[in-house]
């Protein structure tokens, strides 16, 4: 298994591949809530209901092609599940606080509760975008020098402020989930708020390739138009995985 400080390292992997979805230019920030009819079935508000999860680190699964391949919304993992395994194997790094990391559950609540969005989905954005750790460094993408900051590495989002713990990790997740003044979060992409309506048609796995591109091949959920290939298949994993294993050491492992 991977030490912490290589688990702390691996998500920033993910993001130099990161590209901002620039075309994506609906900014509706705070307030934002997800409206589409066909996103909102895969939408809880609850954060008991889901699985007990995969128990297994052989678990992992490599998904790809269109959203259709992906695992439904009723075989994802239950929040609680899904938190207590961020603390066992991600979320429980230096430099956070176990204050600190209260601060970002109650942000991550909140916020799905907000703007319609899954606690399930908001986690995972996060595990894949930071591993969680405050300390995360901004990004700069190479499509347009917009960098990508905070938790979830929103577009020109803000960063974490030990002088207002609470209040920057509140705004962390508002930027990832419902945007910036420079681009959109999963609530506009979940709406399909783009130069190219309706590409997502509600669905979180089209919706994490955009997060993650800025594009969506509706049949290849692989084509990463130069970002990530494997961050969708992570995204469906963490949703997936119960307590046992941390999935980052069985994704690495196949996609790095």
């Amino acid at each position: 298994m991977f030490s912490k400080a290589t688990l702390a390292i691996l998500p920033l992997l993910h993001q130099v591949f990161a590209a901002p979805a620039a075309e994506l230019v609906t900014r509706d920030g705070a307030g934002s809530v997800v409206t589409s009819a066909t996103a909102l079935t895969w939408y809880s508000s609850s954060l008991t209901v889901g699985t007990s999860g995969l128990s297994t680190p052989s678990d992992y699964t490599c998904y790809s092609g269109a959203a259709s391949n992906f695992p439904a919304f009723s075989s994802w993992v239950n929040f609680g599940t899904m938190w207590n395994n961020s603390l066992q194997y991600t979320l429980n790094l230096e430099p956070n606080t176990k204050a600190e990391n209260t601060d970002i559950y109650n942000a991550i609540v909140a916020t799905s509760k907000a703007a319609k969005v899954d606690a399930r989905v908001i986690l995972a954005t996060i595990l894949l975008e930071s591993s969680g750790n405050l300390s995360v460094p901004c990004t700069v993408s190479p499509h347009g020098g917009i960098p990508n900051c905070g938790l979830m590495q929103s577009f020109n989002g803000s960063s974490f402020s030990a002088a207002t713990p609470v209040k920057s990790i509140n705004q962390m997740v508002t930027d990832g989930t419902q945007g910036t003044t420079y681009g959109p979060g999963l609530v506009q992409l979940f709406n399909d708020a783009s130069d190219s309506p309706g590409l997502s048609k509600g669905n979180p796995y089209v919706v994490f390739r955009e997060y993650n591109s800025g594009n969506a091949n509706l049949a290849d959920l692989s084509n990463a138009y130069g970002a990530n290939p494997a961050y969708v298949s992570d995204m469906a994993n963490y949703l997936l995985v119960s307590t046992l294993s941390n999935p980052l050491q069985h994704m690495h492992i196949q996609h790095i």
